[in-house]
């Protein structure tokens, strides 16, 4: 059985591409786990396979369906992989159409500018940076930075640096920190300390060890976390020492509060622990597919595809069986699911023997005797006749060992049904199911593609090299794919348009943008908008012409859109618009932030992809300011501040680290090496409820 790497669904072993999501798939061993690790950014991406990201991890392990818009609750991954050099663009294949709010999508054609945490009340604003392989801390309006770690990094100072972004969370009232300390980057787990940062002169204190995820709660009075070898605690602030709660656990989840913890054994068996009370056994043999904001509620495949509803306190309800995967699963109950079928066909039947007359009149060759001629000259003659001769004897025994092969050989081929739960039914929505576009995050409207069966001409037999090449032609090319459906519930609508490209929806639901009438070899078109109201589709209106076919997307969950035009694919930068102001020009979209705090955007121009520096720039209140020359690296701050190094080198990958907070820019510190953005103690410290695909 193959898994696909990115929704996770069941395929059958010859599968080329997953008919759910499009991934083109590879094998993975029997018993790959349906959920796996996600880890999440506050930067912003968009591209294809091979354009450069700028410190911009990509989901390569996520933590549910590709298309599961839901809120996740928090844990921590600690891999980050390396950053791309090569920005290379090419036009986005129709198999892979467009990203929405939520929604991953293999190669992206568009992208969404998300900030990962939700609006705060809180007024302390820092930030977090590396020196000498340390973690220093930096409050809002002073800005006097103090070493926060003792020895972050082992031997190599750069060891880990990426893990500990999301590794290091502040308490929502400011005073106190929790950060990882003495990093390996031969092991997995770490220290875990916090300290009061209400003066530099309070001592860190170790909670633990080998620590592997971690959530503190909302008022930063509990910890949860699970270590290396599997064990979960709980550790209480007050009391300053940890209780186990299990061993054998593989992930978990944590309501705001901590009082709520839901996690998966290693036998993958689920388990929910509220209020210190006892564990409570759901289920066995299962995954967990959401988990509902108030933590009341879980939804979770059991034995492979049997897809169950449990509110905790009541019994588990099975929503259906067979179940392939999830592309959807809403506040409201509501479910958009695969099914799929999995037939077998003869590759005979799709290939022609054009060699067969041929092959019919050819016989072994005899080899020459020297003894049967008068000259070395005749005998030299003959033999390169006979060398001829046994070169098309050799072509006809492979071919006939071909023909042997093809009479026996078979592929299977998936036939896929997406179905509509509104919470007390099931409707078919479509029994012709190829794959999620995108999808709104908050209402069930998906925008997904059907097949419909291909004449699919016959392979020549003298053209295939391998049964196995000849498997990935038939797979390819059964179905022609129809894009642009459109569901609002159960009702189906088809966008009449020519050829849609990229598509996006917005996380309401209620406004989509595609972009159609893309001129043949060229990547840019006319963009249009069409909207929902009262549950009707309503008619696209053209929004605006000679629009890039990627890098656009909604920003955040706001119906703010922003869209490129003039793209340099050499450069990786285009003008950038936003609902159809231009915002700037020769921006790089390898690079963007959003804050939601303070509505906060920020990038670069004039970026040099060698040096790795540009203008740094921020966007707010429709404004664009430019801050400084020459920056490497860059976070917003709650209060919008911007915290970036300048005169950076790689040579020693260090620079100094400047302060914007709306005049001028500040020296703070120097010999810097990274900087971060500190979340706070109750938010999903690796953006599970607002991530996306950036490869």
């Amino acid at each position: 059985m193959t898994i696909c790497p990115v929704c996770s669904k069941r395929l059958s072993d010859e599968a080329v591409f997953c008919d759910n999501c499009g991934t083109q798939v590879v094998e993975q061993p029997q018993g790959a786990a349906d959920l796996q690790d996600v880890s999440g950014e506050t930067e912003v991406a968009y591209g294809n396979e091979e354009a450069e990201l700028e410190y911009v991890p990509v989901q390569s392990e996520q933590k549910n369906s590709a298309n599961v818009p839901a809120y996740i609750p928090p844990e921590i991954t600690d891999d980050k992989p390396v950053k791309e050099k090569k920005k290379v663009f090419k036009k986005v294949p129709k198999k892979f159409i467009g990203i929405g709010i939520g929604i991953v999508a293999v190669v992206a054609a568009v992208f969404v500018l998300i900030s990962a945490f939700g609006k705060s009340k809180s007024k302390n604003n820092y930030g977090l940076y590396i020196k000498d392989g340390n973690l220093y801390f930096a409050k809002a309006s002073k800005y006097e930075p103090f070493q926060v770690s003792s020895k972050l990094f082992g031997k190599d100072n750069n060891a880990g640096i990426y893990r500990v972004d999301g590794a290091t969370v502040m308490s929502r009232d400011g005073k106190t920190i929790f950060f990882p300390d003495k990093m390996d980057a031969d092991e997995k787990g770490f220290s875990l300390f916090y300290r009061n940062v209400s003066s530099s002169k309070d001592e860190a204190v170790k909670i633990d060890g080998d620590v592997e995820k971690y959530f503190v709660n909302d008022i930063a009075s509990t910890i949860i976390y699970l270590t290396t070898d599997g064990n979960l605690y709980s550790y209480s602030m007050k009391k300053g020492e940890a209780n186990k709660i299990d061993s054998d656990v593989s992930f978990f989840y944590v309501s705001e509060d901590g009082k709520t913890i839901i996690y998966l054994n290693k036998d993958n068996t689920i388990y929910v622990k509220q209020n210190g009370k006892d564990k409570e056994k759901i289920d066995s043999d299962s995954s967990i597919r959401y988990i509902s904001k108030n933590f009341s509620t879980i939804y979770y495949i059991k034995d492979g595809g049997d897809l169950y509803k449990k509110d905790l306190g009541a019994d588990k309800i099975k929503i259906d069986t067979d179940v392939s995967s999830i592309s959807a699963i809403y506040e409201s109950g509501e479910i958009y699911y695969v099914k799929s079928d999995i037939r077998t066909v003869s590759l005979a039947d799709y290939v022609i023997d054009d060699m067969k007359d041929a092959d019919d009149k050819i016989n072994e060759p005899e080899s020459p005797s020297m003894m049967d001629y008068d000259t070395y000259d005749e005998y030299t003659s003959a033999y390169e006749k006979y060398e001829k001769a046994y070169d098309e004897y050799r072509g006809k025994r492979e071919r006939d060992y071909l023909r042997e092969e093809l009479s026996n050989e078979e592929t299977e081929i998936t036939d896929s049904s997406l179905y509509f739960y509104d919470g007390k039914s099931t409707q078919t929505v479509t029994e012709s199911f190829a794959n999620i576009e995108s999808l709104a995050a908050e209402k069930p409207v998906i925008i997904f593609a059907v097949h419909e069966d291909a004449s699919i001409d016959k392979i020549k037999l003298s053209e295939i090299e391998s049964i196995s090449d000849l498997k990935n032609s038939v797979q390819k090319s059964l179905y022609t794919d129809v894009f642009g459906n459109i569901a609002i519930g159960k009702d189906v609508t088809k966008i009449e348009q020519d050829e849609v490209e990229t598509i996006c929806i917005n996380a309401d639901g209620n406004t989509i943008f595609f972009v159609d009438n893309v001129p043949e070899g060229k990547a840019y078109g006319d963009l249009y908008r069409m909207t929902v109201s009262g549950g009707k589709l309503q008619k696209a209106e053209l929004y605006d012409s000679d629009v890039f076919t990627g890098s656009q997307g909604f920003i955040g969950n706001s119906n703010q859109y922003m869209y490129c035009k003039d793209f340099n694919e050499d450069k990786y930068t285009g003008d950038m618009y936003i609902n159809k102001e231009k915002v700037d020009t020769d921006m790089y979209f390898g690079n963007m932030k959003y804050n939601i705090d303070s509505d906060t955007f920020a990038y670069f121009s004039d970026y040099d992809s060698k040096e790795e520096t540009g203008t740094l720039k921020k966007y707010s209140k429709g404004k664009s300011i430019k801050i400084s020359d020459d920056v490497h690296a860059f976070s917003i701050l709650h209060n919008g501040d911007i915290m970036y190094l300048y005169d950076y080198s790689e040579k020693s990958s260090k620079g100094d680290l400047y302060v914007y907070s709306g005049k001028k820019g500040e020296k703070i510190d120097e010999d810097v090496s990274e900087v971060f953005y500190i979340k706070r103690t109750g938010e999903d410290l690796y953006g599970y409820d607002a991530w996306f695909e950036a490869e």
